[in-house]
């Protein structure tokens, strides 16, 4: 009510507050009574809106008429004259005379003053009403004009319908704290500082908004809380939480609270209405454009949440996408309060970008049947987190060319450790995440393969986002692997021996095992002794023991057969054989050399080993 009859008629609102059956509702801000958009709302009723609720609540403002016009009339042309939500009009006339909540009054003598005060316009706490404000159409008009008044007015630069009226010393602006009969009051938005010029008392200004809240918002909300802004790479999912407080009448449900998409509304988003994490979660989407409240109810004064998710689409253009929202009521007869609270997320979509970190080795050398363990570390040099176990992981690749299958055998045939391998071409991370500026883990086994040839192998990787594409830079990452014959050194061997004609000897020489696998005496590449300087040549010696009738030790003319069935690498192999002087050998002194063979494969560097025979 206007500052004139606060103290004449304080006692009836507040009494009829008192006994007014209302439902739990979120509590009074004394510093914002009103959200400013509902404040100006004037299509918030129709003409006949504003007649079915007069009639629904039993007033006898709903068979009232005055100069041939209904109430309702006057209600609904005053609020569009001034761009002014009618609730707000019909909620004052309850606040001031009760006009709602009485059913019965002789409106032809007025007997209480309710018409001729009916918005308490003209009647300041210093004095008696003006009569010329006297009656109801110029009561609702001027409650009308003057709350918008006081709108406009509000706010610095506010255009005041008549300038002169409004005094800067007289307050009233947004940000502007005053006290009211004791109490601190900041005037946080212009439809307090409104309703509280009109009304300068924080009692009067809770029973508006009790009767506003309780007649028109059975839905109402005040944004909380949402989590943070994400950023995904194509392929990535994204939980999207926020909460909001019922600050309405009704509770909620999934049936009928809604969060939509806003900016505009009921927006179709780029990204896709999609779970790709794993989780197993349902996506929460009820529509295209709209989430279902995730709680089963929500009562009057608690929080409820609205989670869903969004998953960057494959070939979305790398950008920040903006996500608005706004809370929505499906409810055809109670529809929620429009929501101010802007809320929205800036999802940002970036591609997976890398840089070199390190590897376990450059080069190394291996031998047929060796296994050996590679490791390379990445560091996520983007701002998007690396995934092992979703939809779209990272992982390596093989390299130019690109997704080849390697030569080598992808196990690790020593000790079986797991490969790293989970595919022809592709290493799975050992991390199940790695964050921007840490490092990922790739590592993973070969083994040479029985038959591959010597030689040099550079094997090149790069990463990938896995079902997307390879990484965009391209650092020529590769590992060398050369691959050569069992390696071996010499440990000793028996003297030169001195014969006659027809006389044998035996000779025994042993190697160590160099290498990283086990020598073999059998099977498809056995280790062996052969000739040498010229390689395979025949010996023009006697392969026998012919005096003594001993195993010769040769498995052909140029072969020599090992000792040991296996040789383990630090062992060594035995290689002993007899030779016997032909009879028609000349006397003098011969030099035959030998060396190791990986038979039907390759031949161990020359170690120079030999035997000066001596002929008598």
């Amino acid at each position: 009510m206007s500052t004139q009859t606060w103290q004449n008629w304080f006692w009836l609102p507040l009494v009829l507050w008192l006994l007014w059956p209302h439902s739990s509702q979120a509590a009074f801000n004394q510093n914002s009574v009103l959200d400013d958009a509902a404040f100006v709302n004037k299509d918030a009723y129709t003409e006949a809106q504003i007649q079915s609720f007069l009639v629904a609540q039993g007033s006898f403002l709903a068979g009232y008429r005055v100069e041939n016009r209904s109430a309702a009339n006057v209600i609904y042309q005053a609020a569009q004259d001034n761009n002014l939500n009618p609730q707000v009009i019909l909620a004052t006339l309850q606040k001031e005379q009760s006009l709602i909540g009485v059913s019965s009054y002789n409106t032809e003598t007025d007997p209480d003053g309710k018409l001729r005060k009916a918005a308490g316009y003209g009647c300041p706490d210093s004095g008696s009403c003006d009569s010329r404000y006297a009656g109801f159409i110029k009561q609702v008009d001027g409650v009308a004009f003057q709350l918008r008044y006081n709108y406009d007015c509000s706010q610095a630069g506010g255009a005041c319908p008549t300038a002169k009226l409004f005094k800067a010393s007289t307050g009233y602006r947004v940000g502007d704290t005053m006290t009211f009969d004791g109490i601190a009051v900041t005037l946080n938005n212009r439809a307090t500082a409104s309703l509280y010029r009109y009304t300068p008392h924080v009692s009067g200004n809770r029973s508006f908004y009790n009767y506003f809240f309780g007649y028109f918002i059975k839905y109402a909300s005040l944004f909380s809380t949402q989590n943070a802004y994400p950023t995904l790479a194509p392929g990535d999912s994204y939980r999207f939480e926020a909460k909001y407080l019922n600050t309405g009448n009704l509770t909620w449900t999934p049936q009928f609270i809604k969060l939509t998409t806003a900016g505009p509304s009921g927006r179709v988003s780029p990204l896709a209405r999609e779970n790709q994490t794993g989780d197993g979660q349902d996506t929460q989407w009820s529509t295209e454009t709209q989430v279902a409240l995730l709680d089963r109810s929500i009562a009057p004064g608690q929080l409820g949440t609205f989670a869903f998710y969004y998953t960057a689409p494959l070939g979305l253009k790398a950008g920040t996408y903006r996500e608005g929202f706004s809370l929505t009521s499906t409810d055809t007869d109670n529809k929620i309060i429009e929501d101010q609270s802007g809320l929205f997320w800036d999802v940002a979509v970036k591609n997976h970008e890398y840089a070199y970190g390190s590897q376990n080795f450059g080069r190394q050398r291996v031998e047929p049947g060796q296994s050996v363990l590679l490791e390379l570390k990445l560091r996520n040099s983007g701002q998007t987190t690396w995934k092992r176990d979703t939809r779209y992981p990272v992982r390596l690749a093989t390299d130019r060319k690109q997704d080849r299958t390697p030569e080598f055998i992808r196990e690790d045939r020593a000790a079986n450790n797991p490969s790293g391998w989970i595919s022809e071409n592709r290493i799975q991370m050992v991390e199940s995440t790695v964050a921007p500026g840490s490092e990922g883990t790739f590592r993973f086994y070969y083994t040479v393969p029985e038959d591959m040839k010597p030689g040099l192998r550079r094997e090149y990787f790069r990463p990938v986002h896995d079902g997307i594409g390879p990484m965009s830079a391209d650092y020529g990452i590769y590992f060398e692997l050369e691959v050569g014959a069992q390696r071996a050194s010499w440990a000793s061997q028996s003297a030169n021996p001195t014969l006659s004609r027809g006389q044998s000897a035996q000779f025994t020489v042993k190697f160590r095992n160099e290498g990283t696998t086990a020598w073999q005496r059998d099977g498809s590449r056995p280790m062996r002794l052969a000739t040498l300087r010229p390689n395979d040549r025949a010996l023009a010696w006697i392969r026998e023991d012919v005096p003594g009738g001993n195993a010769s030790g040769f498995v052909k003319d140029n072969r020599i057969q090992m000792v040991e069935s296996t040789v383990a690498p630090g062992a060594e192999g035995s290689f002993t054989f007899w030779l016997t002087v032909p009879g028609d050998k000349a006397a003098g002194t011969y030099r035959e050399y030998f060396g190791l063979v990986q038979d039907g494969y390759a031949t161990l560097p020359d170690q120079g080993v030999y035997w000066d025979i001596t002929v008598r």
